[in-house]
């Protein structure tokens, strides 16, 4: 179970944990996440760039820094600790954490104590706006609340579901537990299997699968068999058989990417291709109708008719645009951010992917 804790620590960047807080009085207004970008100074700190008044939000003198929650508050680290900043860059929650994520839309944040190496010890929690914990840091690894109310964590090695309150809810018993999906099914492994429960507890959908993923909003969910991917339906219907060697979840419009010969092409709902297999690499298409790809080494954005509307000029892999309407990407060895034009509207020579 070592192995597991150690694999899942350097996919969630080395887990998490935390210590109780002191904190200063919390901002009294929201702010935009994607309103502020993450920029690198010449001496390796990190502070902010703010993309809608056009100037620096917050000088660079962290040692990292992390995206902004909704409540105005973003995690920033300090001599190996984190605490949190307002868009000003004051320090309202002190550094003393070993992990922290960013506030959620409920208001809670995940903060964590001794996070090491190996993971061995890690406590995490959760913590307030003001920084007090709502749930003492008492789990080996934790994720966020889902809508239903419920959040995945990890107690003697087992996943299991809290409530809100910190009760546990469903008790700690699979291999692997994610979160509960909008219509109320989360994806678990047991036994090497992967099935869906419901709030309960109970299996809605039996663990048959050697792999299982979150449900999209248009009901399907992204399963392997004999190591090929397909898709289901809430009932567990296989409604998309099992075919490629590379899928993706569906995206906003309804859309998912697969891979097919090496090539990446767009799916919709029922498995017939709107786009067909012809990218080097594909994003998920945007809320301005456009998905970054990958053509002749070069990175554009093509429009949902398949065609380029930003033509493939700038290196490596373009982000897809962000809800500011900017895209990340890269040119002549300088990053910067793009609009749905694709005019270059910002440029850093020290800027970080957000």
């Amino acid at each position: 179970m070592r192995i597991i804790k150690r694999l899942m620590c350097w996919l969630l960047l080395n887990c998490f944990m935390a210590s109780f807080a002191h904190a200063a009085n919390t901002p009294s207004t929201t702010v935009d996440p994607q309103q502020f970008v993450k920029i690198r100074s010449s001496t390796k700190k990190f502070g902010y760039f703010d993309i809608a008044r056009g100037k620096l939000a917050v000088q660079p003198r962290f040692d990292s820094v992390k995206p902004f929650g909704a409540n105005g508050l973003a995690p920033a680290e300090l001599n190996r600790k984190y605490g949190y900043i307002e868009a000003s860059g004051q320090l309202v929650i002190q550094p003393q954490f070993d992990y922290a994520d960013a506030f959620a839309t409920n208001g809670l944040a995940i903060v964590c104590f001794d996070v090491k190496a190996t993971c061995p010890s890690e406590k995490c929690g959760y913590i307030d706006a003001s920084g007090k914990f709502v749930i003492q840091p008492q789990f080996e690894y934790v994720r966020n609340f889902a809508a239903n109310g419920l959040a995945s964590v990890v107690f003697d090695d087992k996943y299991g579901y809290i409530d809100i309150n910190g009760n546990m809810v469903i008790q700690p018993q699979f291999t692997i537990a994610f979160d509960f999906s909008a219509n109320g099914l989360a994806n678990v492994e047991l036994n090497n299997k992967w099935g869906y429960i419901d709030a309960n507890g109970q299996f809605v959908i039996q663990p048959e699968f050697e792999g299982a993923y979150a449900f999209s909003a248009n009901d399907r969910a992204m399963v392997r068999l004999n190591g090929k991917y397909g898709y289901i339906d809430s009932s567990g219907k296989l409604v998309i058989q099992p075919q490629f060697k590379h899928a993706f979840f569906f995206a906003t419009n309804g859309w998912a990417r697969v891979v097919v010969n090496g090539k990446y092409g767009f799916i919709d709902a029922s498995g017939e291709f709107v786009i067909q297999p012809q990218f080097e690499y594909a994003g998920d298409f945007a809320a301005n109708g456009l998905a970054s790809v990958l053509l002749n080494g070069k990175s554009g954005y093509i429009d949902t008719s398949g065609k380029l509307a930003i033509q493939a000029r700038f290196e490596g892999f373009a982000q897809n645009f962000a809800s500011n309407g900017l895209a990340l990407v890269k040119l002549n060895g300088k990053l910067g951010y793009i609009n749905k034009q694709g005019d270059w509207i910002l440029n850093f020579d020290y800027l970080e992917t957000p």
